[in-house]
């Protein structure tokens, strides 16, 4: 059986937890067996605690029929229990050293790869997380970080910039990764870190982007305060770019993600209320 973690961790534990997402993302048990390739009767066996997770596939099938991480179904981090697994989670020591290491505006005292060479490794795992590929995402991800830092504090100042956006892009993969295992404290440290680099770069497109990513971690760290502020920022400073750019619409774009994200986790936070009634 998948080893999640903690011994007192009960299949109905987390059988309850999947029907309280899939509750409040309005699904059937039709639709979500569906979508995560197993039986309608099976699930809900699961949900009653009648039967076990046994592979840690299932529940990753789960987590993305339900639009949420494998750590909101389980509540907690968990070692791997396959080589994929292993190879994926060996990120996170070293998106830990870049954070702690070196400050936004530390320049590392290491010898950088070319920026051509982190600018296609950057696009390469950005395609990888997209397609929940965590552990070619995360392979060496620190170094990436790292060494991208090394070229935004140096160079010419064109170079510069191309190094900080992808610096931005580069945390919010590692932002990704690590909420993936049920590290969300590094997550949103992760995406805190993308929002500083974002800050440096004449992109209000980015920068709104940066903002989004880190307002999602707050809402995922249940500091749905600060999200909303964060969140308001992001529609503030966006909202001229919209108007004053008719060839570009990223910016229209981001802020109606923005303004979705407002909407999700209003209603979140309605059922979350009427949960406790």
């Amino acid at each position: 059986m998948v080893d999640l973690g903690k011994p007192e961790l009960r299949p109905a534990d987390i059988g309850e937890r999947v029907r309280m997402v899939r509750r409040r993302r309005g699904m059937s048990l039709e639709a979500t067996a569906g979508l995560a390739g197993i039986s309608k009767g099976y699930l809900s066996m699961l949900e009653n605690g009648q039967r076990r997770f046994e592979r840690r596939s299932l529940l990753e099938n789960l987590a993305n029929a339900l639009g949420c991480s494998v750590v909101d179904l389980t509540g907690q981090p968990y070692p791997p229990t396959d080589r994929t697994s292993a190879d994926a989670l060996a990120a996170v020591p070293g998106v830990r050293q870049a954070l702690n290491d070196y400050l936004p505006d530390d320049l590392p005292d290491v010898t950088a790869r070319s920026l051509d060479e982190l600018v296609n490794w950057t696009d390469q795992i950005s395609e990888h997380r997209d397609q929940a590929h965590y552990e070619a995402a995360g392979r060496d991800l620190g170094e990436l970080l790292i060494e991208l830092q090394v070229h935004a504090h140096s160079g010419s100042v064109e170079d510069r910039q191309r190094a900080l956006a992808a610096l931005v892009e580069s945390w919010a993969v590692a932002g990704a990764v690590t909420r993936n295992f049920g590290y969300v404290d590094l997550s949103g440290a992760s995406a805190r870190r993308g929002y500083d680099m974002a800050l440096r770069l004449a992109d209000p497109a980015l920068l709104g982007f940066a903002r989004w990513f880190w307002a999602y971690s707050l809402i995922r760290l249940a500091a749905r305060n600060r999200a909303s502020a964060v969140l308001t920022e992001v529609i503030d400073e966006l909202g001229p770019a919209v108007h004053l750019r008719t060839d570009d619409t990223t910016a229209a774009e981001m802020v109606g993600l923005v303004h979705l994200t407002v909407a999700q986790a209003a209603a979140s936070g309605r059922k979350d209320y009427a949960s406790t009634c």
